[in-house]
């Protein structure tokens, strides 16, 4: 898509939001989105918190406590996550996401564009519980927190565990009330397509906040550690990854947004 190296991140951020978004929400004759309630691109932000480069951020100093001369030579490792971003597409029931997919626009149109835009693309099928619902829909941070299980436990197990005991863990400290705007888990239950990638993924948490300084203040408390900690006994840590990203309301047509009854 971008020829030149130093700006194809760039141009593909750019893309995405300014073209393949609203190609999506667009209703060309003989189709709808209607069954679309919420789209919402969560972009990456380099610069941001991830499970890679998580806070607190240390100076590069000497034993003598002294700034390094030479900071050429202590540059960490990049270490990039594995996704670019995040489409988030709500639907009230799973027949609807076969409605609008199988509409000519979107079967051949809007996947020829996904093919200009994106190097790979899963497409999970998700149940979605609202656990902490957000005032304003317009909350401009996401933590994107993929999930995968550890080896002894089936699927059913994690996702039980996520939802009726982590949850409640999440909800109890008082971080939580302080930074987090919105959470909300998102289980997978299957896919659109032959989704080696995305099969792999057993949940997705998203919580939203006012701003990355926020999201850095959320991950140093106590109260975070204590939910890391619980994370670790029953995910897989070496493989699940965090990282934060620029929200992009797309389509919403769930305000107000209300916790999930389950």
């Amino acid at each position: 898509m971008e020829a030149d190296l130093n700006l194809s991140f760039e141009h593909w951020d750019e893309y995405w939001r300014k073209v393949h978004g609203p190609k999506f929400a667009y209703e060309e004759p003989g189709s709808t989105s209607e069954p679309v309630l919420r789209y919402d691109q969560v972009h990456r932000i380099a610069g941001g918190p991830s499970s890679y480069f998580h806070p607190p951020y240390q100076a590069m100093t000497q034993e003598n406590g002294k700034l390094v001369a030479d900071p050429h030579a202590h540059v960490p490792t990049y270490e990039r996550p594995r996704w670019d971003g995040f489409a988030y597409i709500a639907y009230a029931a799973q027949a609807d996401i076969e409605r609008v997919l199988k509409q000519e626009q979107y079967d051949k149109r809007i996947a020829a564009d996904e093919q200009v835009a994106f190097r790979m693309v899963t497409r999970s099928i998700t149940r979605e519980y609202i656990l902490l619902p957000s005032a304003q829909h317009r909350d401009p941070i996401s933590l994107v927190k993929i999930h995968y299980r550890r080896p002894e436990l089936t699927r059913e197990a994690f996702q039980q565990q996520l939802l009726r005991q982590h949850a409640p863990l999440v909800l109890a400290q008082p971080a939580t009330h302080q930074y987090v705007r919105r959470y909300a888990q998102l289980h997978n239950i299957g896919s659109t397509q032959h989704d080696p990638e995305g099969s792999l993924m057993d949940g997705i948490s998203v919580l939203a906040f006012a701003s990355l300084n926020d999201v850095e203040d959320y991950l140093v408390s106590d109260d975070y550690r204590a939910i890391a900690a619980d994370e670790a006994t029953f995910t897989d840590v070496a493989q699940s990854e965090y990282w934060t990203g620029l929200n992009y309301s797309v389509i919403n047509r769930l305000l107000p947004e209300l916790a999930t009854k389950y």
